[in-house]
């Protein structure tokens, strides 16, 4: 198959046989063989993707056993699923079923649409009205019910408001007792799923299916996971827990609102269906205890804002705490706060049971409309229960092996307003991985670009769990690159900037400015650089924008210039243009040929101390360990700078320049594990002119 010859080489204008492509196919044929668990990485260019699709199918088809293939971005989920998986589905020479499967928040749910257009003049507001006419127009024809393809109601509106009315979450869904089942979407999508040899899904379902006790993906014993660097973070996300007054806000929401004109809400249409006393007297006692909880709420995160204030918070807006800090004098009016608002939730619930429990009683509440309508008080009420088992859980801040944290955030779109969010998240994963995925599949792999550090898989080892289990169980496999780096690519390090350290800010900050208007002169723009802060990028952006602009180079800058997709679409149009990116730009970009030919890396990519999950991963490290900054610090900076370093090479055509403009690479000890983990070689220059010399040269060349 994966031969020149082969059926691959036939059906691909200009495929080349790939040694490395092979070597990991083999890899993943003997982990699913054997029922080993794989660490694998594969370099840009290696064609993973169809290295581990090609087996998984052959093995599934073959043995009649189901393959969960997980993704952590939406755009490699879809690729799979729309590009790769139906070339295959045309080319080999067995049939298989494969399904795309995601979250239950991503399908339109019928029943609660219907709902709202058929009480519209109730649920949905002028602007709320505007924003669903695309959905109306697009739920006519869809055949998947995904609310991604919708493009005209992302644009419009993507709040949580709106999206109450279309998705349908947890205990809210009727399953086969819904009148909506035989046409639902989340059920059809999982029935295709359970019929499939082949799932593609992201990680935050498959987490989010260990977290829930394995109630969304169907029965499997294999899964491979692609960019599986991420699986620490994704899995942090979803094994953690968190209650801010959205949260709240949002359940009591869709029990009852009120605007000038009308009520509506669960509540509210309980008391139109009927006028039986008993309904509309129970209504009205859980309206109250309704209004009764936003007070309570916004006391207690009022005290929890003015904590924030009063305590050593981060300058980015977070206080981490534990037991010892609870059970301190300053803590009181938000212990005082948190019990009085559990109980609030705790009241609230048993109105809302006593009122179902007088529904049940109507005949008119036996019927369809009206027994959803009970469904939908009582999965309210088990969500407040939720929130409130959360609350005591976080303010209690006694489990071990948990960080706790409040955090102060922008809602979107609101500049001014500011919302307090108390979490927590487990500290160590290994053993929680081992248990819940490794111990309880027969074949686990793990792919990625960025599954080493210094040449060795010991960092993910520890972090994933592979390393609590036997050496006969895990095979590990770098089967390298196949682009030749050292004739596409120059690395360059900037020696005659002073270091990127707090104490050296203005000085590292001009002398980065200036250099970069002249190498941006010499390169005619085509470049992107990659911050580790918006303060930098911001900083830098407001230097050299005159100066680009007048030697005609379009400056694209993350916050500045749209959103990330836009930026890129942009970025890729025009080719003589420069790109200033942080966070999210240091993975999931692909852009190939002339438009990215110089890549910059403003800073050594190290985590700061101020989040509270890094900090106490660190310190849980240096605890058990010692030596943290080498062993978790240094790791963690090197993945992500290899990730970054990624972004230049995409295919074996592209050519270009790597700028690493912190000299910390070069000068400090643990340089060594960056310099190791690059694919070729770097160059210190003590001087900008010949640095810049090198770069025109190299650019310049065939």
């Amino acid at each position: 198959i994966f031969g020149e010859d082969g059926l691959l080489g036939e059906s691909l204008p200009g495929y080349e046989r790939r040694d490395e492509q092979i070597m990991m196919v083999r890899k993943v044929c003997e982990a699913l063989s054997a029922s080993k668990h794989l660490m694998v990485e594969a370099g840009t260019g290696t064609g993973k993707s169809m290295a581990y699709l090609v087996p998984a199918i052959a093995w599934s088809v073959l043995n009649k056993r189901k393959v969960i293939v997980s993704t952590n971005t939406k755009n490699l989920q879809e690729q799979l699923f729309h590009k790769d998986l139906p070339l295959l589905e045309k080319i080999l020479p067995f049939s298989f079923k494969s399904a795309l499967l995601k979250g239950r928040g991503n399908y339109l749910c019928l029943r609660k649409f219907l709902h709202a257009l058929t009480h519209i003049e109730f649920e949905l507001d002028a602007d709320e009205r505007r924003a669903m006419l695309p959905v109306v127009v697009w739920a006519a024809q869809t055949e998947t019910g995904d609310i991604s393809e919708n493009t005209a109601y992302k644009a419009l509106a993507d709040t949580a408001a709106l999206a109450d009315h279309l998705h349908c979450i947890g205990d809210e869904c009727l399953g086969k007792t819904c009148r909506r089942y035989r046409i639902c979407f989340l059920w059809r999508a999982r029935m295709l799923a359970l019929a499939a040899d082949i799932v593609i899904v992201n990680h935050a379902v498959v987490f989010s299916d260990i977290a829930s006790a394995n109630k969304i993906l169907p029965p499997y014993n294999d899964i491979i996971f692609d960019e599986a660097h991420n699986i620490e973070a994704v899995a942090t996300e979803h094994l953690g827990t968190s209650v801010n007054r959205m949260r709240i806000v949002r359940v009591l929401a869709r029990l009852f609102r009120k605007s000038r004109r009308k009520r509506t809400g669960y509540l509210a249409v309980a008391g139109r269906m009927t006028d039986d006393v008993d309904v509309c007297r129970a209504a009205e006692a859980a309206t109250n205890v309704c209004s009764e909880i936003v007070k309570v709420a916004d006391d207690f995160f009022a005290a929890v804002e003015t904590l924030m204030f009063s305590a050593k918070s981060t300058d980015d807006g977070t206080l981490a705490f534990g037991a010892d800090d609870v059970a301190g004098p300053h803590w009181e009016p938000v212990r005082n706060g948190a019990v009085r608002l559990i109980a609030a939730m705790a009241d609230l619930c048993k109105a809302l049971d006593a009122m179902t429990g007088v529904m049940r009683e109507i005949k008119k509440f036996s019927r369809d409309s009206g027994r959803e309508l009970m469904q939908d008080i009582a999965a309210q009420s088990q969500f407040l229960r939720e929130i409130g088992s959360d609350l005591d859980f976080l303010i209690r801040a006694s489990e071990e092996n948990h960080v706790f944290w409040i955090e102060r955030s922008r809602p979107r779109g609101r500049r001014r307003e500011t919302y307090c969010t108390v979490s927590s998240a487990p500290v160590r994963l290994a053993e929680t991985l081992k248990e819940q995925l490794l111990d309880k599949k027969n074949c686990v792999i793990a792919s990625s670009a960025t599954m080493t550090v210094g040449g060795t898989f010991e960092f993910f080892k520890t972090r994933l769990g592979f390393g609590l289990l036997s050496e006969n169980r895990v095979i590990l496999a770098d089967v390298g690159s196949p682009f030749d780096f050292e004739k596409q690519a120059i690395v360059r390090v900037t020696n005659f900037l002073p270091e990127p350290i707090q104490k050296n800010d203005g000085e590292y900050l001009e002398g980065l400015s200036v250099f970069l208007e002249e190498l941006f002169a010499v390169t005619q723009g085509c470049a992107m650089v990659l911050f580790t802060s918006y303060k930098l990028l911001d900083a830098v952006y407001e230097r050299i924008a005159p100066a680009l602009k007048a030697a005609g180079i379009n400056l694209l800058c993350q916050g500045h210039s749209g959103s990330r997709a836009a930026i890129t679409r942009a970025f890729q149009t025009d080719v003589h243009s420069v790109l200033l990116g942080t966070a999210s730009f240091w993975e999931g970009v692909d852009i190939a040929g002339e438009a990215l030919s110089c890549l910059v890396i403003a800073k050594l990519p190290f985590q700061v101390f101020t989040d509270p999950v890094f900090k106490a991963r660190y310190d849980d490290v240096e605890r058990h360990e010692g030596g943290a900054f080498m062993r978790y610090s240094v790791p963690n900076a090197v993945i992500r700078f290899r990730q970054g370093f990624g972004r230049l090479i995409r295919n074996r055509s592209d050519r270009g320049v790597i700028v690493i403009a912190d000299k910390r690479i070069l000068t400090k000890q643990y340089g060594k594990q960056f310099v190791k983990s690059l694919p070729l070689g770097g160059k210190g220059c003590a001087r900008k002119d010949e640095l810049i010399e090198d770069v025109r040269r190299f650019l310049a060349g065939p």
